[in-house]
């Protein structure tokens, strides 16, 4: 028994000879050691798991120099911020040379990496052989207790310290999240982004709420945007929210600048989640993910060109345009849309006078929209003369005059004689005076102008309904040289219609349809117009109403079944019209004896039955 406690005895010696080891400076040797507290022991250090921390608290850190450590000194600190999309510790603050010999050189740097796991890098000057001590504090994040394994750890190149990772609290809560931004940028554009949160259970408190914002890489935020309660490191933005009651809720908004140099057609992924030290009721609210495609807005460079064109011609409108892929093309028409025409280029294959105005495009893209400069599409009328030159006769001594009227785009006049130009005649009016001579009778020189012209219907046809049996009759005026008529029955000569009036007698369903009339002239195109024959067809009546007997107090119904065109019926009792019998049938109910004699229905224009 003896020897037991004293082995006991000796155990306990060496574990709290270990322990000591662990928790106080090091009297031995030369280094830099990390180390930190439990949660309520302001006094010790160590080195081992620390115990007692819960989620938004700051731990206490510090890198403590052996004596003999004098001189240059680099720390590097590493610390879990992020896993995956969960954070771990939300920084690391409050680098501070506690003792009087130390002081830093280089200054606490953070380092960013892609894994999550970040790092601050700082430099000292121990000034003499003395103990130095810096602190610092590690703040746990919102959330914390939803990473993997049992702790939480910093790596350092002065060693590595745990934290026991915090115990879920029990809150109740339901907290959800939603980010909303815009979805198109410029580079270097400022956009905003807003958040809106909300505990939605009815009756639980949510303790200690935080938000967790990953920024992209190539935004920076502008922090005069964010409020009191924001704390930023790196590319990470958290607020601490603090209680939130049942169906509290909030707006934050934050503005970002997009990197200028940023390569177009990035899209921008900007998660954010909101948690607190419970375990969620819904985490599927708890996240939000919002994405901005970053694209060049759309330039002009080359816009169309305006152009001038005879009817018929074809004609080109081409743009050349730069800004982000896809570029989608508008073509419009003095403002309005022309449909179809949205390629880089715009033809019209046979140009009319309809089709002179002022073209441009509106180029777009998923960021904006740039419009070209206008075009200007003329069409110049071709020649057309109105009033030709007349046959003049005049007495000796006087004068002739011969005029044309004509219009077109750009005329120009010649006149000739017997084909032969006259010099210098080429406006619309040519004089011809009366040349005399020494002796003798004075002489007149006299022109004949012949301008045939092209045919002009003048008065169309129109069109006719009659009655089968009838006669119709189709008449065109026109006017140009030489002209003659060949009349159509749905496309079809009629033999021997060649005059500007066409007689149908008798005419019956056969003749009705189209008849067209071509007029030609000795000069020009020929000249189409038209009118419809209707032909109706007379009354016939093909079933008679049949005369009834009833008893008094039933009913009584009369039809009749008849052919034409555009029937009417009404009804007659005894030769009088009877009140809104318009119908092929007449229904009487309950009749009586004064109801007994002649019913007959008159039929439009000439049929009556009785």
């Amino acid at each position: 028994m003896h020897w037991e406690v004293i082995g006991y005895r000796k155990i306990v010696a060496t574990l709290a000879a270990i322990v000591s080891l662990l928790t106080a400076p090091r009297a031995f040797g030369v280094g830099a050691w990390l180390q930190g507290q439990n949660s309520g022991d302001t006094n010790t250090w160590t080195s081992v798991n620390l115990q007692g921390w819960v989620e938004l608290d700051y731990v206490p850190f510090r890198v403590y120099f052996d004596p003999g450590s004098s001189g240059l000194q680099t720390i590097t600190v590493d610390f879990p911020h992020l896993n995956g999309t969960m954070p771990g510790f939300e920084d690391l603050t409050g680098f501070n040379p506690f003792t009087t010999n130390v002081v830093f050189t280089s200054p606490p740097t953070l380092t960013t990496d892609p894994s999550g796991v970040w790092r601050y890098t700082f430099t000292v000057n121990v000034l003499n052989n003395n103990p130095a001590e810096v602190r610092f504090f590690a703040r746990l994040a919102a959330g914390a207790h939803l990473n993997p394994g049992s702790s939480l750890q910093l790596r350092s190149s002065a060693g590595n310290v745990q934290i026991h990772k915090p115990a879920p609290c029990p809150d109740q809560q339901d907290l959800a999240i939603a980010k909303t931004g815009p979805a198109n940028a410029l580079p270097g554009a400022t956009i905003n982004y807003t958040l809106t949160y909300t505990n939605r259970t009815g009756t639980n408190i949510a303790h200690g709420v935080q938000i967790c914002d990953i920024l992209p890489a190539q935004v920076v935020v502008l922090t005069n945007t964010l409020s009191a309660n924001t704390h930023c490191v790196g590319n990470t933005i958290f607020w601490d929210l603090g209680n939130l009651g049942p169906h509290a809720s909030g707006t934050i908004t934050l503005q970002v600048q997009i990197d200028s140099a940023i390569a177009d057609l990035t899209v921008l992924t900007n998660f954010v989640e909101i948690l607190n030290c419970g375990d969620d009721l819904n985490m599927a609210d708890n996240a939000s993910t919002w994405l901005t495609t970053v694209c060049a807005q759309p330039g002009v460079t080359t816009g169309p060109a305006s152009a001038a064109r005879c009817p018929g011609q074809a004609v080109t409108f081409t743009v050349s345009a730069s800004g982000s892929a896809p570029l989608n093309y508008q073509w419009r028409k003095n403002g309005s849309n022309l449909a179809g025409a949205t390629a880089s280029l715009y033809s019209i294959g046979s140009v009319s006078t309809a089709d002179a105005g002022s073209y441009d495009v509106v180029v777009g893209n998923a960021c904006g929209t740039a419009t070209s400069g206008a075009a200007t599409l003329t069409v110049s009328q071709t020649v057309t003369i109105s009033s030709a030159p007349a046959n003049s006769t005049n007495c000796a001594g006087t004068s002739a005059s011969f005029s044309v009227a004509a219009s077109g785009t750009g005329l120009t006049y010649q006149w000739a004689h017997d084909g032969s130009p006259i010099a210098g005649a080429t406006t619309s009016t040519l004089n011809l005076v009366v040349v005399s001579a020494a002796c003798g009778a004075p002489r007149t020189n006299s022109a004949t102008l012949v301008v045939n012209a092209p045919a002009v219907i003048s008065t169309a046809p129109s069109s006719q309904t009659n009655c089968a049996g009838t006669s119709a009759s189709f008449s065109v005026a026109a006017s140009g040289t030489g002209l003659t008529y060949q009349w159509a029955h749905d496309g079809s000569p009629i033999a021997g219609a060649t005059t500007s009036t066409l007689n149908l007698n008798n005419v019956q369903s056969a003749d009705a349809g189209r008849y067209d009339v071509v007029v030609s002239a000795a000069c020009g195109a020929p000249q189409t117009n038209g009118a419809s024959l209707v032909v109706n067809s007379p009354i016939l009546v093909t079933t008679p109403p049949t005369s009834q007997t009833n008893c008094a107090g039933t009913s009584a119904s009369f039809s009749v079944a008849a052919s034409g065109t555009g029937l009417t019926y009404q009804w007659a009792h005894d030769g009088s019209p009877i009140a809104g019998a318009t119908a092929s049938s007449l229904s009487l109910n309950n009749v009586q004896s004064a109801d007994a004699g002649k019913y007959g229905a008159r039929h439009r224009r000439t049929a009556r039955h009785w």
